[in-house]
């Protein structure tokens, strides 16, 4: 992220140019997952001896897909991107995630439910989104 030369630049002005530039792919992000269908992690069980099974998942699952998105494009840790949206609030907000973060442990579980062609279709959409503008 960012090809700001930061030794020449206060670091307060880094600092809100990262997050323009996350904000700027979250947005993205988010209503191109939104204009497909629904992932399929949060599907219920078709088992009919034992429908719904399990505790309900607490996160919608389109922003679980945005913020594995932003993973990949920051190429940053799990633990990373649930700090860097925790302590944004806009960010959360804008995702549609409640007063809560989803934890490091949960985005990384979420990562491995989905196909790696599905986020790979995703993400080239995003970044040919993004090169428009």
């Amino acid at each position: 992220m960012g090809g700001l030369c930061l030794r020449k630049s206060d670091w307060r002005t880094v600092g809100n140019m990262l997050k323009e530039e996350a904000g700027r792919f979250l947005r993205t992000a988010k209503r191109i997952v939104g204009e497909g269908q629904e992932p399929w992690i949060w599907k219920p069980r078709e088992d009919p001896k034992n429908p719904g099974a399990g505790r309900p998942p607490k996160y919608p699952a389109r922003p679980m897909v945005v913020l594995c998105l932003f993973k990949i494009y920051a190429n940053k840790s799990f633990r990373w991107v649930d700090g860097f949206v925790s302590e944004n609030d806009s960010l959360r907000k804008e995702l549609g995630l409640t007063e809560d973060c989803p934890s490091y442990e949960t985005i990384r579980r979420t990562m491995s439910f989905l196909d790696e062609s599905y986020l790979r279709n995703l993400n080239k959409r995003v970044l040919a989104e993004l090169k428009k503008t």
